[in-house]
């Protein structure tokens, strides 16, 4: 049987995931990723600016897999093309035949400078969560009075 590894539930991973379970392989499938839930990337500055809830773009792993996908949430330390195995945090190895590797996105700041020692990343969802703490921490300390005059 062969062993197809895809490392990351974004959305190339899950629609890898999905395509390969609908072609009937006589394959083991198997998905790796961090947490146990997909997240709407899109989504993120809605949950940031406090006009959605985190909650409603969570999609929970594995139960919204195909049922020939096995579910692992682990985070990937380290990938051994050569010997085709994924170490994964805990220690424990997986090998493959092929691999599949959708990690996901790294925010980009464009040589903007100041960007990156100043500015908050929303990457996942933790980090719109973050974003939106941040500003309900602001605007606690900025009166109404000055807010309006901003946005005046």
């Amino acid at each position: 049987m062969t062993n197809i590894l895809i490392l990351g539930a974004g959305y190339a991973g899950l629609r890898a995931a999905k395509v390969l379970a609908q072609k009937k392989l006589d394959a083991a499938i198997t998905l790796v990723d961090r947490n146990r839930y997909h997240y709407e990337t899109t989504s993120l500055p809605e949950v940031a600016a406090g006009t959605r809830r985190a909650q409603s773009i969570l999609l929970p792993l594995p139960e919204n897999l195909p049922a020939q996908v096995n579910f692992i949430q682990a985070t990937v330390i380290k990938i051994d093309r050569t010997n085709k195995q994924v170490e994964l945090a805990d220690g424990q190895p997986l090998t493959y035949d092929y691999l599949v590797v959708a990690l996901g996105l790294e925010s980009e700041n464009y040589d903007i400078p100041g960007a990156a020692e100043n500015a908050l990343p929303i990457v996942d969802v933790k980090s719109a969560l973050a974003v939106k703490n941040n500003w309900k921490l602001i605007f606690k300390i900025i009166k109404p009075a000055k807010i309006q005059t901003i946005y005046a």
